[in-house]
């Protein structure tokens, strides 16, 4: 399979829903998916770099990442309950 296919289910969110999930659930499980995606992306680089701070700044940062882990859950719970209704 070529990247610009796989790219393109990977964001899609086709791959695997089965028969029954119709193309606006599908493309919102996708939406959601691709917003914790980012989330994550935004998160990820504080979270490797919090070393380098100051110790002083460590507790600010690890409450900013633990509002960000809301961020990347909150929309993955709702894929997951729009999966199962």
């Amino acid at each position: 399979m070529c990247k610009i296919a796989k790219l393109h289910i990977d964001l899609c969110g086709v791959a695997g829903l089965g028969a029954s999930m119709d193309r606006d659930t599908a493309d919102l499980i996708a939406q959601l998916r691709a917003k914790a995606g980012m989330a994550m992306e935004d998160a990820s680089p504080i979270a490797l770099s919090i070393c380098a701070m100051p110790v002083e700044q460590w507790p600010a940062t690890i409450d900013q990442l633990t509002q960000d882990v809301e961020r990347i859950i909150s929309p993955l719970h709702a894929a997951r309950m729009i999966m199962r209704a």
